[in-house]
């Protein structure tokens, strides 16, 4: 009974010693190129992400927990933080997950490196980003998004373009139908 209360906390304190490692964890650094933006309604911008260190390369277990997961591990082959990599080596990169706080405003998704925001009402939000990297601690932080209106002076732009093509477009159909006016009827015969 007493080897197995003592079993009983030598395991505790295994889990306790190991949990408190991952909690002191080296943290993963996250450098952003602007961490606030000025967007129009409609328009978009990405804002690159970068991570020190940007991957690790972590073991691949075999699976058998009777080898793999010991401390050290018993099959012979780990990777540098002692975990089991009998099936070799694989490149991990940050997990980054992107949530805009006022979705009604602004919206974000993360993709190759960047964080696009898209502009949807005018008004403020803030986009939170947290990485995770695998023997790393997580990493915070966040975008702060002002979006304005389009000023009427776009709308009015846009009506002048749109009026000349229809100026220009109703000139060039004009035009055409005189051509085919001008031109002799070779269907009738001339007498």
């Amino acid at each position: 009974m007493k080897r197995q209360i003592f079993l009983f906390f030598a395991i505790c304190f295994i889990l306790m010693t190991r949990a408190a490692a991952l909690d002191s964890a080296t943290p993963l650094k996250m450098q952003i190129n602007d961490t606030e933006l000025t967007l129009y309604t409609g328009f978009s911008r990405s804002v690159d992400l970068s991570f020190t260190p940007a991957s690790v390369e972590v073991g691949i277990d075999c699976g058998m927990p009777d080898m793999c997961g010991l401390d050290p591990c018993t099959c012979g082959k780990s990777d540098q933080w002692g975990e089991c990599s009998c099936n070799g080596l694989k490149t991990v990169t940050p997990d980054v997950a992107v949530s805009p706080e006022n979705g009604k405003i602004a919206n974000a998704v993360y993709r190759d490196g960047k964080v696009i925001i898209s502009a949807s009402n005018a008004g403020t939000a803030t986009v939170k980003i947290t990485a995770k990297l695998q023997h790393y601690g997580s990493a915070q932080d966040s975008i702060e998004v002002t979006v304005l209106p389009i000023p009427i002076v776009w709308y009015l732009l846009a009506g002048s373009c749109l009026f000349i093509i229809a100026v220009l477009l109703l000139f060039f159909v004009r035009k055409m139908r005189k051509r085919q006016n001008d031109k002799p009827n070779d269907n009738f015969e001339q007498g």
